[in-house]
């Protein structure tokens, strides 16, 4: 990602330490579904912006998400008009404190892995508050990221569930051309949709690749995405990983954060 003002290359050290939790594996289900999205987007190269950059963006449909724009209830309906991928107003507001290399945002925590030490709280994804997003470097201006937050649904929209959000947040990321100027042709391989538990509670895990036909950069030549969404006592939050396929260490960084995802205690 390339944000519009670079993010601090020092861990977040000052946050006033919390309780701890253990440390508990994402254990996958059944795979629902597989599918490729095909993203071809010619003519201008844009900056990858990991702040902003939204251009109300229309994602093709994709097999995870079941509804048209999420669901709503019917006082909701006559008032409200959906929106498919609606900014919280409160996006880079912080409520969770971390303790040292634990990033807490919503109900979740991960353990930052070696490498991502550098901290931003604004993200490109929608419907999201509270974040909390370690980066490492790739190259130039263009990071692996890994991020936590809380899940805040279009206000006076009903929340579609875990399932459907997983896929949505998918689905926006890749409509979202601010965070993929400099690329095109891109291709969204090995799509798939898992139920998770974390900690108890249940959720949806919805991951694919994401492959660059065309692309300005040096090293990269696509981006292993995974998006989490479990349903919390502090309400729906979210993990987030957007790694660069080409940088083994951060692949299997992602990973390991995954791995560490646990409930705030």
């Amino acid at each position: 990602m390339h944000p519009s003002s670079p993010p601090s290359s020092t861990p977040s050290s000052s946050t006033p330490p919390g309780p701890s939790s253990s440390r508990r594996a994402v254990t996958a289900g059944a795979i629902s579904f597989l599918a490729v999205l095909v993203l071809i987007v010619g003519g201008t190269l844009g900056v990858r912006a990991a702040i902003g950059g939204s251009d109300d963006p229309t994602p093709s449909p994709s097999a995870g998400s079941s509804d048209g724009g999420g669901s709503q209830s019917p006082s909701a309906s006559a008032s409200v008009e959906p929106e498919r991928c609606w900014n919280s107003p409160d996006e880079s507001k912080r409520t969770s404190q971390n303790s040292g290399s634990t990033l807490r945002g919503g109900g979740l925590e991960f353990t930052a892995p070696d490498g991502f030490d550098q901290r931003q709280t604004s993200t490109p994804l929608p419907f999201s508050e509270d974040t909390q997003m370690a980066l490492a470097t790739v190259e130039r201006n263009w990071y692996s990221t890994i991020t936590v937050g809380k899940l805040r649904w279009q206000d006076g929209v009903e929340y579609p569930g875990a399932e459907v959000a997983s896929g949505r947040l998918m689905d926006c990321l890749l409509s979202n051309s601010g965070v993929w100027g400099g690329t095109s042709q891109r291709t969204l391989e090995h799509r798939s949709t898992t139920k998770v538990t974390i900690d108890g509670m249940d959720g949806f895990r919805t991951s694919g690749d994401l492959m660059f036909g065309q692309s300005e950069l040096e090293k990269v030549t696509g981006e292993k995405i995974t998006m989490i969404v479990v349903d919390t006592p502090q309400g729906p939050s979210f993990f987030a990983s957007e790694v660069t396929i080409d940088v083994d260490e951060h692949v299997k960084a992602a990973q390991e954060a995954e791995d560490s995802l646990a409930g705030v205690g």
